[in-house]
């Protein structure tokens, strides 16, 4: 189970919460996951450093509850990213590193 891997916490269904990625760092892909309260519109996006977009990997309508998304950075240059997670007037944002 995915949770059990990391130090972090367990986001229940009826947590709002983004994850750490696994495994981070990662080469090319790496799984995020989070939580939300209600079902509501979902943006989940890739900033690079500098804080310039790189991926909008979701925008659209889900249910509550736990979620998980593949991402695959393959595309991307080495680096430090930051991944934000926006839902129902809350956001949170966490940092995962590219290693080639």
């Amino acid at each position: 189970y995915f949770n059990d891997i990391v130090d972090e916490p367990v986001h229940s269904p009826d947590q709002f919460g983004l994850n750490q990625n696994y495994p981070n760092p990662f080469n090319p892909t790496t799984s995020i996951s989070f939580g939300i309260e209600t079902a509501d519109r979902v943006q989940l996006t890739i900033w690079d450093i500098t804080g310039r977009q790189v991926s909008i990997l979701l925008d659209r309508e889900m249910t509550a509850g736990k979620h998980e998304i593949l991402f695959d950075g393959s595309k991307l240059p080495n680096g430090v990213y930051l991944y934000h997670l926006e839902s129902g007037g809350r956001s949170d944002v966490r940092k995962m590193v590219l290693i080639k």
